[in-house]
């Protein structure tokens, strides 16, 4: 049987935490969906609208799961 040294037992401690942490990494990426919201692969299409609080109308916009709208000009 092997005796192990001090260097031994770091190599393996190093071994041993690289494997925990690749095993982590692909959790996580196996984890990760996919931008659409089913399972269909067809992104889901919202209508967001605003508020003009009594100023000229503010166009609403169709955005996508997952996009940002764009702030509008201010009312008039």
């Amino acid at each position: 049987m092997k005796k192990f040294d001090k260097l031994d037992k770091i190599k393996m401690a190093r071994r041993v935490a690289l494997t925990l942490a690749a095993l982590c990494a692909l959790v996580t990426f196996a984890a990760c969906k996919h931008s659409t919201d089913d399972d269909s692969g067809k992104t889901t299409y919202y209508t967001v609208t605003f508020e003009a609080n009594g100023g000229s109308d503010v166009p609403a916009q169709t955005v996508g799961s997952g996009t940002t709208a764009t702030e509008p000009a201010a009312p008039k």
